[in-house]
C-alpha cells in the first residue's frame, strides 16, 4: 500500500488547522468569483437540453420534438435534464439562471474540495493557497461555472468520486465512492470513461486486500448504474447509445489529428497542463507518494486521453478537458509544497509561474505567437480566433438565436416545423417541431456517409442541405433576423420569403424584422 503520510515539510508551511482551510477556501473565492462574473454566459447547447427538461416538466416526456415515436436522445446529459426538469416543475422561470447558478456552487464546491485535498495531503499554507489560486484564476473554469451544461457538476462528482475512492479508508469508502459514482455516469453519457480509468488506477495504487474489496464495491455500484442507465436509454429511447455519439462522433484518422490539435492548444492556452505531469515525475517527494498525489497525474492523463479519441471539442475553453483541472490544481499545491525544502523564494516563484501562465489568455495576451497558436488549429472549417474571441463569439450568438427563437415563437404557431443547424435557443423559444440538419434530433441524418478526408469543426462532421428535408414538407426551411431598414433579399425561383415585423411594444429590441423562408409550392402556404 503506498504511504498516505502526509508529505514532510517545515513546520511554519504547514496547514494549522481547519481555520486556515476555510480561509483559504474563503480567499480563493474572490478571484473565483471574479472570472465567473468576467466569462458568464449561457451557451446555445445548453438550450437543448432546457427543452428536453421543459417537456418532462410538462408531462409530455423525455422528448425534443412531439409526435416522434420512439423520443429521440439528443442529450447526453441525462441527470441535468433531469435536475431541469425539477427546476420548472418547482415554478422557476428562469432556467437558464438556476442552471447557472447550480454550476457556480458546483465551482465554489469544488474549489472547497480541492483545498482540503491538498491540505490533507501535508500541503502548507503556501501550496494550498496556490492550488487555490490556480484553479480560481482559470479562465476555463470561470467559463464552464456557468455555459448553462452541467459540465462543471460533472468535474465536481468525478473528482469527489475520485478523492473518496484514492484516499478513503474504514469500512464504507468503497459504497461512497459508488454511490458519487452514479451522479458522474448520469451526468453525462461518457462518464462511463472516467469511471471505468479511476476503478482501473484504485486498483494500481491500493493493492490492500481490504482496500480492494472496497474497489469492488464501487466498481459493481458503477457498472449497475451503467446498466440502469443503457436499459433506460433502451425502453425510452429504442437505442443502446445516445444518438449525440451517431451525430458528432465519426472515427478516423482525421479525428485524432484534430484530438491531438485539441489537446495541443490547450496546452498553449495552458502550459501548466503539460509542464505540470512531467515536472512531478522529476520532482519526486521524499516520501511514498500518497495515491491521490499519482492518481492525479493519471486522471489528467485520462482525460487527456479521451479528448483525443473523440476529436476534440468546438466550444471555447477547452470544455472536454475541464474534468482535469482539479487534478492539475492539487499537482500545482504538491509541487509548490515539494520546493518548499528549498526555502519559501523558490515555492512561491514556481507558484507563480504555474498560476500567472493561465492569467493573461483570459484577457486576449498570449504567451506563445499567433503563428503557433494557427499551427495548432483544430476548429477545421473555421478561421482561428483565440479561446477569448472564439467564446466571446459564443456569447454573441447565443444572445442572438435567442431573440430569433423569441421572434419565432411571436409569429409561428408550435404545430408548424422549421430546418435549422443551431437548434438550442431557437427551439426552446420558439417551441416548433425542428428539422435538424446535424442529426442531432433528427436520426435519419446520421444514415447518410461521412466523408473521412474532409476537415470539420469537432461536433460537426455531418450536416445534410435543407433540400434534405424536402420530401417531409416542412413550414419553414430558413429564419433570420434582419434590420427593419434593410431591404428584403431576394428570394430566388424556388424560394418564398415572408418579412414580419417585431414590435417593440412586446419586448423585441427596435428596428427588428423576422425573416421566414419557405419552399415555393409548400402545402401549408
Amino acid at each position: 500500500m503506498p504511504d498516505s503520510r502526509p508529505l514532510e515539510t517545515p513546520a511554519l508551511s504547514r496547514i494549522a488547522g481547519p481555520r486556515w482551510v476555510r480561509n483559504v477556501w474563503l480567499f480563493a473565492l474572490l478571484p473565483f468569483a471574479f472570472f465567473v462574473d468576467r466569462f458568464h454566459f449561457v451557451c446555445d447547447d445548453a438550450f437543448i437540453t432546457f427543452r428536453y427538461a421543459r417537456n418532462l416538466a410538462e408531462g409530455l416526456g423525455l422528448r425534443y420534438n412531439l409526435g416522434v415515436e420512439p423520443p429521440v436522445e439528443g442529450y447526453t446529459d441525462l441527470g441535468w435534464v433531469l435536475w431541469m426538469a425539477l427546476v420548472q416543475l418547482a415554478g422557476i422561470a428562469d432556467v437558464a439562471l438556476a442552471a447557472k447558478a447550480t454550476t457556480i456552487l458546483c465551482g465554489a464546491l469544488l474549489l472547497r474540495s480541492i483545498v482540503l485535498s491538498t491540505a490533507q495531503l501535508g500541503a502548507g499554507l503556501l501550496a494550498t493557497s496556490a492550488a487555490a489560486l490556480f484553479f480560481a484564476t482559470l479562465p476555463h473554469v470561470g467559463a464552464w461555472s456557468t455555459g448553462g451544461l452541467g459540465t462543471m457538476a460533472f468535474a465536481f462528482f468525478i473528482f469527489a468520486t475520485s478523492v473518496t475512492l484514492l484516499r478513503g479508508n474504514g469500512r464504507a469508502f468503497g459504497t461512497q465512492a459508488g454511490l458519487l459514482a452514479i451522479a458522474v455516469a448520469t451526468l453525462r453519457a461518457d462518464g462511463a470513461w472516467w469511471l471505468f480509468c479511476l476503478g482501473l488506477i484504485a486498483v494500481l495504487l491500493r493493492r490492500e486486500p481490504k482496500e480492494r474489496r472496497q474497489i469492488i464495491r464501487y466498481g459493481l455500484i458503477s457498472i449497475s448504474t451503467l446498466a440502469v442507465l443503457v436499459a433506460v436509454r433502451l425502453l425510452v429511447h429504442g437505442d443502446w447509445v445516445p444518438n449525440t455519439a451517431r451525430a458528432k462522433v465519426a472515427f478516423s484518422a482525421l479525428t485524432l489529428e484534430r484530438g491531438l490539435l485539441y489537446l495541443c492548444s490547450f496546452w498553449i492556452v495552458l502550459p501548466a497542463g503539460l509542464l505540470l505531469p512531467i515536472a512531478m515525475i522529476f520532482r519526486r517527494g521524499s516520501v511514498p507518494r500518497d495515491p491521490l498525489i499519482a492518481g492525479s497525474i493519471l486522471m489528467v492523463l485520462a482525460t487527456y486521453l479521451y479528448g483525443v479519441l473523440v476529436g476534440g471539442d468546438f466550444m471555447a475553453w477547452s470544455r472536454f478537458f475541464l474534468p482535469a483541472l482539479p487534478f492539475l490544481a492539487v499537482l500545482v499545491g504538491v509541487l509548490t509544497q515539494r520546493f518548499v525544502t528549498l526555502g519559501v523564494a523558490p515555492a512561491l516563484l514556481i507558484a507563480t509561474l504555474l498560476i500567472g501562465s493561465s492569467i493573461p489568455p483570459a484577457f486576449g495576451v498570449h504567451l506563445f505567437s499567433e503563428s503557433v497558436r494557427k499551427d495548432f488549429h483544430f476548429r477545421w472549417g473555421l478561421g482561428y480566433t483565440p479561446e477569448l474571441t472564439f467564446w466571446k463569439g459564443m456569447k454573441t450568438r447565443a444572445e442572438r438565436w435567442i431573440l430569433l427563437g423569441k421572434a419565432l415563437g411571436y409569429h409561428t404557431r408550435p404545430d408548424e416545423s422549421i430546418v435549422m443547424g443551431t437548434i438550442g435557443a431557437a427551439g426552446f423559444y420558439s417551441r416548433l417541431f425542428i428539422y435538424d440538419r446535424r442529426g442531432l434530433v433528427t436520426p435519419a441524418v446520421n444514415a447518410t456517409p461521412v466523408s473521412r478526408d474532409k476537415r470539420t469543426t469537432p461536433g460537426h462532421d455531418r450536416q445534410v442541405p435543407v433540400t434534405f428535408f424536402s420530401k417531409l414538407n416542412p413550414t419553414y426551411i430558413e429564419a433570420s433576423l434582419l434590420a427593419s431598414t434593410a431591404p428584403t433579399p431576394t428570394a430566388g425561383p424556388l424560394r418564398k420569403i415572408t418579412r414580419l415585423e417585431l414590435p417593440e411594444e412586446e419586448g423585441f429590441p427596435p428596428n427588428r424584422s423576422l425573416l421566414l423562408t419557405r419552399l415555393a409550392g409548400n402545402p401549408s402556404d
